[in-house]
């Protein structure tokens, strides 16, 4: 197959593709090999976990990816603005902050009288 593109000269460039027309996009795009040596994000894979679970009928409540489907409440829009006029911008631990992580602790605790286990 011939591409055919305009030159700045006001000539015409040809070019002709090594793949047959009807190839597969593997081979009209064939992948740098250094992809395959990319690992797989951990989110993904936890995801793909949550996945399998649910197929196997479990109940499962991931909180791996997404976006919630729900505007926050007032009251967490007012702690945002006053954690942002506070200077707390950056990029908290993935597992939050300390204070975060102590106060959700005990609602875990008191909501569902669970013994928590905490992966450090």
């Amino acid at each position: 197959m011939d591409v055919v593109a305009p030159a700045s000269n006001g000539g015409a460039v040809v070019a002709r593709a090594p793949f047959r027309e009807d190839a597969p996009l593997t081979e009209k795009y064939p992948q740098n090999p250094l992809l395959g040596k990319i690992a797989a994000s951990k989110t993904v894979v936890v995801l793909g976990l949550a996945k399998q679970l649910e197929a196997e009928g479990k109940q499962v409540w991931s909180l791996c990816v997404g976006e919630p489907d729900f505007a926050p409440s007032e009251r967490v829009l007012k702690a945002g603005m006053s954690a942002m006029e506070q200077g707390k911008v950056k990029y908290t631990d993935v597992k939050g902050t300390a204070e975060l992580q102590t106060v959700h602790q005990a609602l875990l605790i008191n909501r569902f009288t669970a013994i928590i286990y905490i992966l450090q």
